[in-house]
């Protein structure tokens, strides 16, 4: 079974990127896209949408998220250290489960912005002034 007649079972909408993408390898089930994938916020909406994770593995995964990245994390880097304060109350049982789902999705989101903000700051290093650069 293709991953689009997978997903067509699925009770939520996906993004035409996502649709152009699967599209893209017609013969992969959704396991196998899943193994290949590189877009975390993808995966991560598939998980929240469809699938029931362990709070554990939300627990995890936000603290990867957030300690990860927190250094590089600019100014993401309260949603990182907010991240990690919800994972502490949640261990400590103060803060209920769909916090800490939020929190690891807002992590996961700053550790994309880290991303994209690196991506940017070494291009710049490179190219600091683009009136030195052919147009």
């Amino acid at each position: 079974m293709s991953a689009l007649d997978e997903l067509e079972d699925f009770d939520f909408d996906i993004c035409e990127e996502v649709k152009k993408w699967i599209e893209e390898h017609p013969n992969k089930s959704l396991q196998e896209l899943w193994d290949i994938c590189e877009r975390g916020d993808w995966m991560l909406f598939l998980l929240r949408k469809k699938y029931s994770v362990p709070t554990s593995i939300y627990r995890e995964m936000a603290w990867e998220f957030a300690a990860g990245v927190i250094l590089y994390a600019g100014r993401n880097k309260d949603v990182c250290i907010e991240t990690l304060d919800v994972v502490s109350q949640f261990l400590d049982g103060k803060c209920p489960q769909e916090d800490l789902m939020k929190a690891a999705y807002d992590a996961a989101f700053a550790v994309y912005g880290a991303a994209v903000s690196a991506y940017a700051n070494i291009i710049r290093h490179f190219v600091p002034k683009l009136s030195e650069v052919s147009k």
